[in-house]
């Protein structure tokens, strides 16, 4: 279970803390850094890549279903995250209906993060590339 794996993971699961939105322009420019970062974790990241592909697919091919599919799909596990230790006390309701909207926005982010890596040799921030994404989850147990 995961809990054995990441022993200090239950303890936080249910502290909420408040934060202080940042600038628009500053949460702008993160996004594409903060989909770089799942490079560090690959499984989420070929998931993040797979889906606009299967979205175009799916238009060309006239697939009516499986766009509001992966939109109920998101919302249904945004609706689980809400629930669990009780996050509807902090969030409204509406953060789960925007769920679809964040599963685009990843899924645009991740292609031109790889458009980062693939041009660049990383993430550029900061007037620098940063090569390596966020530290794996593998390597953070130890």
């Amino acid at each position: 279970p995961r809990s054995t794996l990441f022993p200090y993971t239950t303890l936080f699961r249910s502290l909420f803390v408040t934060r202080r939105p940042p600038a628009f322009r500053h949460f702008l420019s993160q996004r594409v850094r903060h989909a770089y970062d799942e490079f560090a974790r690959p499984g989420r990241m070929v998931l993040a890549l797979s889906i606009l592909p299967i979205c175009v697919l799916a238009a060309a091919m006239r697939w009516s279903i499986v766009l509001p599919g992966i939109a109920v799909f998101a919302v249904v596990l945004a609706l689980c995250g809400w629930l669990r230790a009780g996050a509807f006390r902090y969030f409204s309701v509406f953060c789960v209906l925007a769920a679809p909207v964040w599963v685009a926005e990843r899924a645009i982010c991740a292609w031109l993060a790889l458009y980062e890596r693939l041009r660049f040799g990383g993430i550029r921030y900061a007037g620098a590339v940063i090569p390596a994404a966020a530290s794996r989850a593998a390597r953070r147990a130890l």
